[in-house]
């Protein structure tokens, strides 16, 4: 991606792409076996955000614009091809809009599972910090922006609560209510 904001040579998005399939399949073999089955759905979406917003960023930026078919295809070639060859059971998310914002709200609200995880696993650290009032600003703004998305299609996003152990959404207030900044 960071050959993408740097508008790199085409011939430098080229090379990245034919080499890929190497890079996958060394990736794969070093770390597939150590992940437990848990973990694999949830490196399965991470892969697809990251090759979709890397689609995304090659379809936006003019530079490669009339390269971006050529790209995709060659991107999503060996995606796919690998996807198939490890026991990820993972399939490649279309690059249509509707799912690119579920897979990116997925991982938001995954990732705010995260951060309520950690802060109810280390609260008396988090109360006694410099940063508490930060930390808690900022929970508090990702579960408000990702509440009503979450409400929408709960359907969709409860799998990430699920994971991290929450029954539902509404126990991100009770840590919170526990976060009593000190300082």
């Amino acid at each position: 991606m960071n050959m993408i904001a740097r508008s790199a040579e085409l011939s430098e998005i080229y090379e990245w792409s034919k080499n890929l399939n190497g890079y996958l399949i060394n990736y794969f073999n070093l770390y597939v076996d150590k992940w437990s089955d848990k973990n694999i759905k949830k490196r399965c979406r991470d892969f697809n955000y990251i090759f979709n917003t890397i689609i995304r960023e090659i379809e936006e930026n003019d530079m490669y614009s009339t390269h971006y078919t050529t790209l995709n295809n060659s991107i999503n070639n060996y995606i796919t091809i690998q996807f198939q060859n490890h026991r990820l059971n993972c399939e490649k998310a279309l690059n249509d809009s509707e799912e690119y914002a579920d897979i990116e709200y997925g991982k938001k609200i995954n990732d705010l599972c995260e951060d309520f995880y950690y802060i109810n696993n280390k609260l008396g650290e988090i109360n006694n910090s410099y940063q508490c009032e930060e930390i808690f600003n900022y929970i508090e703004g990702q579960k408000s922006s990702l509440k009503t998305v979450y409400e929408d299609r709960s359907h969709k996003y409860s799998q990430y609560l699920v994971f991290h152990d929450f029954p539902s959404y509404n126990d991100f207030d009770n840590i919170k209510k526990n976060i009593k900044c000190k300082s």
